[in-house]
């Protein structure tokens, strides 16, 4: 059966090098399905020649494109004139109703590292520090300028990706809104190994939300059944440990061996990322620094669980690595995570107390006055970044996050939630309190005041409905290996991944045919 699209003769995939197995193969079981014409959209050469190669798998090299030069730019110097430049932007902004700071440069580990508070400059980058504003305006016009060009040439009826963000892929979605191109992006459910697609770069899934509230009421079985099943999700298992591996010296000064070399190598070989990325030198300063924080915020005076009052409400505060798709590309709207942190902490009571965890990939990357300030909080602690996160929610009496996936375990285990980022299937859940602006924290001293044990069983039945809806509506990709594998997937685990993406079409265009006008339908 052969899925029908009315616009463009081509599917564009974009891969992500965490799962360089899956998309050139996904890529040609989409096409043979909707006779839609494969394109892949890699960021280097390289990626294109390995591509091309991969798995055997005949894929014409013209087919595979190259992502925009924008970086490269700043480095040798080029630049629109600043009056057409600057035109051609202020246009753009209005057309979507946006800001290009917001939308493209907040989240760009180059020209909008400015943005991210407390950070410490490392790993500095060639484009970084030749960026200005002028600079940062040019990339984006350089990469929306291109992705309409691409369009123009090969026009997409459908687009597929793992999450479209910053100055190098924003231009997509955008450019799919205003096109009315159906989108697909491949999300993580946040627990355990569940996946599922979502309609836009925000990890939005409407029939995801709808199935969430639809949901039946869940059994005692079957709610005791998420505090034995729900686990944190696959990919910080995977790669949480490895970052507090930093712990041991040997294991930095491997690190610190390898990226030098490496740096090296791409330089030897003229790779683009060399000339306009991560400096080796700063990149080895930073893993240092890693290494120094690691071993610091694995001891006290930081907070073990043992550690946290039991006369105290414990809110608990996770904090994302930045600049990260999860906050700056997701979640525009906030952005600024000490600027939560402190407004959290004003608004509790007095008998709480706000628990802060440092992400691990972070570590190293925060400069001294950042944490200096949190422990200067009388209501505030700074937790050990080895504590599992998991058994912090148990403990909590109420989890705060911008998009973190601490948000849906806490959700899972019946905790209430203050969830600062305007999108996500999260939404659907009663007890998850979506904070549209500063003054809506006032729900924090609220709900931890007016709790009672029926609001408790209340929040863990909503809590299993949510998991169990989740469950049912989500991939479970476990038995792929996701996150390591790289031997190439057969048709049947294409087809486990593939099916529910085509349902998500079909589910979409059958909604469009009911509201579609009736004098179509008459004449």
């Amino acid at each position: 059966m052969h899925q029908s699209f009315s616009k463009g003769d081509y599917v564009w995939v974009l891969p992500v090098p965490a799962q360089r197995w899956l998309w050139k193969p996904l890529a040609l079981h989409v096409a043979e399905k909707t006779r839609l014409k494969p394109i892949l959209i890699v960021s280097s050469e390289q990626d294109r020649q390995f591509y091309h190669r991969q798995f055997g798998l005949d894929f014409d090299l013209e087919s595979i494109v190259l992502m925009p030069e924008y970086l490269d730019r700043v480095v040798d110097g080029k630049r629109r004139p600043a009056e057409s430049l600057l035109a051609r932007a202020t246009a753009f902004e209005d057309e979507h109703g946006t800001t290009l700071a917001r939308e493209m440069v907040q989240s760009c580990r180059h020209h909008g590292r400015g943005f991210t508070f407390g950070w410490n400059g490392l790993p500095r980058s060639r484009a970084g520090d030749a960026s200005d504003q002028l600079a940062a305006i040019d990339a984006c016009v350089e990469s929306i300028d291109y992705f309409e060009n691409l369009a123009e040439k090969f026009p997409p009826a459908l687009v597929i990706s793992a999450g479209t963000t910053g100055i190098s892929t924003k231009p997509i979605p955008l450019l799919c809104r205003a096109r009315d191109i159906p989108m697909r992006c491949l999300a993580q459910g946040r627990v355990n190994e569940l996946f599922y697609w979502a309609t836009d770069e925000y990890e939005n899934a409407p029939d995801f939300e709808e199935a969430i509230a639809s949901a039946a009421d869940p059994s005692s079985a079957e709610i005791d059944l998420v505090e034995t099943e729900l686990k944190a999700n696959a990919a910080f298992r995977v790669f949480g440990p490895q970052m507090l591996q930093f712990h041991s010296p040997i294991h930095t000064l491997k690190e610190i061996a390898y990226q030098l070399l490496h740096h090296a190598y791409m330089r030897i070989r003229g790779y683009r990322k060399a000339k306009f990325g991560f400096t080796g030198r700063s990149t080895a300063w930073m893993l240092f620094r890693k290494f120094l924080a690691t071993r610091k915020f694995t001891k006290p005076p930081y907070f073990s669980l043992e550690d946290l009052p039991s006369d105290r409400k414990i809110v608990f505060f996770p904090l994302g690595n930045e600049p990260e798709a999860s906050v700056q590309g997701q979640s525009p709207e906030f952005s600024n995570q000490y600027a939560m942190l402190c407004e959290m902490a004003l608004s509790l009571p007095a008998d709480a107390i706000l628990a802060v965890k440092e992400h691990p990939i972070q570590l190293g990357r925060r400069n001294d006055e950042f944490y200096r300030r949190i422990d200067a909080m009388p209501n505030t602690v700074m937790m050990q970044a080895h504590q599992p996160s998991h058994e912090i929610i148990k403990k909590s009496a109420m989890v705060c996050t911008i998009n973190g996936s601490a948000a849906y375990e806490a959700a899972m285990f019946g905790k209430p939630v203050a969830y600062f980022s305007h999108h996500g299937p999260i939404r659907a859940v009663p007890h998850v309190k979506s904070i549209r602006g500063f003054e809506d924290l006032a729900w924090i001293r609220e709900t931890l005041a007016t709790d009672t044990p029926d609001a408790v069983a209340r929040r863990r039945q909503d809590g299993a409905r949510f998991y169990l809806a989740a469950k049912h509506h989500c991939m479970d990709l476990e038995p792929l290996d996701f996150h390591n594998r790289t031997d190439a997937p057969n048709e049947q685990e294409i087809d486990l991944i593939a099916q529910p993406l085509f349902a998500s079409l079909q589910e979409t265009q059958t909604q469009s045919a009911q509201y579609s006008e009736p004098a179509n339908a008459i004449l």
